[in-house]
């Protein structure tokens, strides 16, 4: 079932002037990755709304601060007086019905990513045809998310970062990890990294496993939160 959702945006004096509280559930973060432009966007609960859309260009991100309200099936974003408009998706992703002043086109769903931040998330295995794969120190190689769309990445060895790509259902991959270059004999952040260049999508358990899992001959690989 779609639900409707209107954006509208303002700045400057109007925001001062906006005492409407949201309603709507809706706080959290949400991201559409355009090759090579990536929108972000930040719902908080106390009503304040940013967008930040980065051309891939190499240039800063243009940010844009703002404030949202909303009810169960609706939704107001206000920014530079103009109205933006989604359609919610069952899977909660947030799919734009008009172009954003010619940066994102009608149909691009941003994608909720909120439950993959803020946390240190654990290796713990990677099980693939019926074998397992267990990090080679336990609790050393963990995978974190940023709010700007990189992930970086530990190990018992080197580390690593690179950009992270979301798409409708779960969608997920790290195109490029960049890591540092120590030689690590007895470590086996290889299979790590090769794993994580096989990620498609991702899910939680109910018991809060992050799954990530690979294409290729498949596989899932599991990582816990930090305790």
């Amino acid at each position: 079932m779609l639900k409707k959702i209107s954006f509208i945006v303002l700045l400057g004096s109007i925001l001062a002037a906006c005492t409407r509280v949201p309603d709507g559930g809706y706080p959290g973060r949400y991201q559409a990755n355009l090759d090579p432009q990536v929108l972000i966007l930040w719902l908080d609960s106390n009503g304040n709304a940013t967008l930040s859309q980065d051309a891939g260009n190499g240039q800063a991100p243009q940010v844009d601060e703002g404030r949202w309200v909303g009810s169960e099936d609706s939704l107001d974003l206000t920014f530079n007086a103009g109205v933006l408009t989604f359609g919610r998706e069952d899977d909660d992703s947030l799919t734009l019905v008009d172009d954003i002043n010619g940066i994102a086109p009608a149909g691009v769903a941003l994608q909720p990513t909120t439950a993959l931040m803020d946390t240190r998330w654990v290796w713990l295995q990677t099980v693939a045809n019926g074998q397992s794969t267990r990090p080679s120190t336990q609790d050393a190689f963990v995978l974190t998310f940023n709010d700007l769309g990189f992930a970086n990445m530990e190990t018992d060895c080197n580390g690593g970062s690179g950009s992270f790509v979301v798409a409708a259902r779960r969608g997920l991959s790290f195109p490029m990890i960049a890591t540092t270059m120590m030689f690590c004999e007895s470590s086996n952040e290889g299979d790590f990294y090769a794993q994580l260049g096989l990620v498609e999508s991702w899910s939680l358990t109910a018991d809060g496993v992050l799954e990530l899992h690979l294409g290729g001959d498949g596989g899932t690989m599991e990582f816990s939160p930090e305790a």
